[in-house]
């Protein structure tokens, strides 16, 4: 699983403001991490803010003192990396073709939970509510206690249809054999058994509307563009694709991430380049 601190902020007060406070509430927490799994013996680090944390846990081991460490449970964690997110800063500008990302692209997840405020296809067919009403929320909590989801979370979207059938036919037969004269030797699963049906259903209704959103030209087009800018060395089409965002009025920060993508791999904006597209943004979005 993946664990996150949710500190929204500090890559900018680190690289920006030069704030770097929130470097000791990350060894803190990798202290309290040691608290309850046991001592990491190696760590390395990569980047200065990286090389500050890892200076700043030495401290704070040394602060608790041997006493402190003899009393942690047995090491469950041979080596901690530690990496600055500007090695990198490519990465996370890229649409995210996983199941788990396309997720995060689309509602976006915080904290490891998936907020729906809106009711997935299949079932919004069959909603009577008033448009007045407001729209129901539903949680999801992603994580690696849903087998199905922990199965399918790296994976490339197109692979998971695969798994999803697969579970529904295992499903299927388990649901055969709860009505047929085994019946009695499965009711202790009975309640596992509809747990899982449940979270099946709520997987292929998101795994529909993604295929209907992943599959729309705008999508594709998004996507080629990223992809033609990291690969080729002539942006022209790309700059005019991203110029046609902004007179669309697409959301902002989706136009900002091709807009730093840009200017990342090609090592800055020219000074005409970057008026234009200036001029442009301001008349669009002020």
């Amino acid at each position: 699983d993946v664990i996150t601190m949710e500190l929204e902020c500090a890559y900018r007060e680190c690289f920006v403001d030069g704030d770097c406070s929130s470097l000791y509430y990350v060894a803190h927490s990798l202290m309290k991490f040691q608290s309850l799994y046991g001592l990491i013996p190696f760590v390395r680090a990569k980047g200065r803010c990286a090389k500050q944390v890892a200076t700043l846990l030495s401290s704070m081991r040394d602060q608790k003192g041997q006493d402190f460490i003899s009393r942690l449970p047995a090491p469950k964690t041979h080596t901690l990396y530690l990496i600055d997110r500007d090695l990198d800063p490519v990465t996370p500008l890229m649409t995210q073709l996983t199941y788990e990302g396309l997720i995060d692209e689309l509602w976006g997840i915080k904290t490891g939970v998936l907020v729906l405020t809106e009711v997935t296809p299949s079932r919004a067919a069959s909603s009577t509510s008033s448009s007045s009403a407001k729209p129901s929320k539903t949680k999801l909590l992603l994580n690696g206690g849903d087998p199905l989801f922990s199965e399918t979370r790296d994976l490339p979207f197109h692979a998971i249809h695969k798994i999803f059938s697969a579970r529904a036919k295992e499903l299927e037969e388990k649901e055969r054999l709860r009505h047929g004269p085994q019946a009695m030797t499965l009711a202790k699963v009975i309640g596992e058994h509809l747990k899982a049906k449940e979270l099946l259903g709520t997987h292929l209704d998101l795994g529909t509307h993604i295929r209907e959103i992943i599959e729309k030209r705008s999508f594709l087009r998004r996507l080629y563009c990223e992809q033609a800018l990291v690969e080729d060395g002539n942006h022209d089409s790309e700059v005019e694709y991203i110029l046609e965002c902004i007179y669309r009025g697409e959301p902002f920060p989706k136009v900002l991430r091709l807009l730093v993508l840009l200017s990342l791999v090609s090592m800055g904006l020219k000074p005409k380049l970057y008026e234009t597209i200036r001029r442009e943004i301001i008349q669009t979005y002020g």
